[in-house]
């Protein structure tokens, strides 16, 4: 039997921490009679504060069992706001008194000279551990640890590269550095048959599965960002390698593959199950956005970039063109990167990068999703102003009752003024209501 408990993991946003003070947000489960005032008043936070946090209203301030809220705290919650209160402490009983003084004097000499005792003779034993544990020599895995990434050596020079420069003490840390054997033992030495595509692969390392992707050039931007990370809709970065002037990343496996392998022409997804992948894709998206630390935009969403496990959860990838925003709502390059027809028309042509790029390619995402259809038809469409709603129900893998909804969002997605898209926080509030009347109209056939 598999029992998934789902929990809520969110961080102040620069608002809360500077305006109110906020420093944790903590995950309630909400039980029966709970409200969020009876919640808020049990932490000593003002009501108004519990909603905003939860982006609820005093006009719809219901919450469910067995749901999480969250609660923002100044100080990490104490045992006074348990609902049970702590036992009382136990009175503690005096020895009695010896009516013989001499014999307790007698016996606390011999206690005296029990403690001293033993005192010396772990004294004793712990210089003779010491000696022995520093005649031993240093174990050889650091050097074993490092062939993978030092580059080969000159003949007339000492002088190594060390590519663990570029990465902070705390990834080297927490990511396995795996050997170039470990890799070539996975996936077969790279054959074809290992291959999903690109410079990507997958294989099994210790019996487990993983997937390998090979990058020419640094990627140590990438690995310190991918550390920082902790969601179930991103893809985790287990470890890396670095051998002969490449990186080998080694992710967490998606034993399904990429979105763009199901969705296209007929496919066995359920209008409920691509319901849910858009609701991940959009909570991983609003994680880079607002509760990364710091903020980033994807900058390359599309649906080959994003991940399968077995149960058809969804997992962002390829975050190689990641930038952050911290600080600022926009910024502007003149390098412009990503892939066709996912690119926002305020990025193509004046180069301005906010979170809205990520919110424009999302709809497309979305509507390839809903209809089948790859991305250049999609393009396709608006190119030749079709009418889009028309061309999105036509297509749609939804019942009509739902899917006007869809293509409404759809098309906020895809608004040529940036300005007029949602947020990812408001599209996942939406996909959330759309997915769970889905739900009430399949029960109720």
């Amino acid at each position: 039997m598999r029992i998934v408990v789902p929990i809520r993991c969110a961080c102040p946003t620069a608002k809360q921490v500077n305006e109110d003070g906020v420093k944790y947000l903590m995950s309630y489960t909400v039980v029966f009679g709970d409200t969020v005032a009876i919640i808020s008043e049990r932490f000593g936070v003002e009501t108004n504060k519990t909603l905003q946090a939860n982006e609820m209203s005093f006009e719809n301030p219901g919450v469910f069992p067995f749901t999480t809220i969250l609660v923002p705290l100044q100080n990490p919650p104490s045992n006074s706001n348990s609902l049970i209160p702590p036992p009382p402490p136990s009175q503690s009983v005096s020895p009695p008194l010896s009516p013989d003084g001499k014999k307790s004097k007698r016996i606390w000499v011999y206690v005296l000279a029990g403690v001293l005792g033993g005192a010396l003779v772990l004294s004793v034993m712990g210089v003779v551990i010491f000696c022995l544990v520093k005649k031993e020599p240093k174990p050889q895995e650091e050097t074993r640890n490092l062939d993978s990434f030092t580059a080969k050596k000159h003949s007339d020079q000492e002088l190594e590269f060390d590519p663990l420069d570029g990465l902070s003490g705390m990834v080297v840390d927490t990511l396995k550095v795996y050997k170039f054997h470990e890799l070539k033992s996975a996936t077969s030495d790279f054959t074809s048959s290992s291959s999903v595509g690109g410079s990507g692969y997958i294989g099994k390392i210790n019996g487990d599965g993983a997937m390998i992707k090979k990058i020419e050039g640094n990627a140590s931007e990438e690995i310190n960002l991918l550390s920082k990370l902790n969601h179930f809709n991103i893809i985790r970065l287990s470890g890396f390698c670095f051998h002969d002037g490449d990186w080998y990343l080694v992710y967490e496996h998606a034993s399904n593959g990429s979105l763009s392998d199901w969705i296209y022409g007929k496919s066995i997804l359920s209008s409920t199950q691509r319901l849910q992948i858009a609701l991940d894709i959009a909570t991983g998206l609003s994680y880079l956005h607002n509760f990364a630390d710091p903020p980033y935009v994807h900058m390359d969403l599309n649906s080959g970039n994003i991940f399968l496990d077995f149960e058809f959860r969804a997992k962002i990838g390829n975050l190689g063109l990641a930038r952050s925003t911290e600080n600022e709502d926009f910024v502007l390059t003149k390098h412009v990167e990503g892939t066709r027809g996912y690119l926002a028309p305020e990025y193509l042509e004046h180069g301005l990068v906010s979170t809205k790029l990520d919110v424009y390619a999302f709809g497309v995402v979305l509507s390839e999703i809903f209809t089948g259809k790859e991305a250049s038809k999609v393009k396709k469409e608006m190119d030749e102003g079709n009418a889009m709603e028309e061309f999105l129900m036509r297509g749609s893998f939804l019942p009509q009752e739902l899917a006007s909804f869809v293509v409404r969002l759809v098309m906020d997605c895809l608004k040529k003024d940036h300005l007029d898209r949602p947020s990812m926080d408001e599209i996942v509030l939406s996909l959330s209501k759309i997915l769970t009347a889905s739900q009430g109209w399949k029960s109720s056939y």
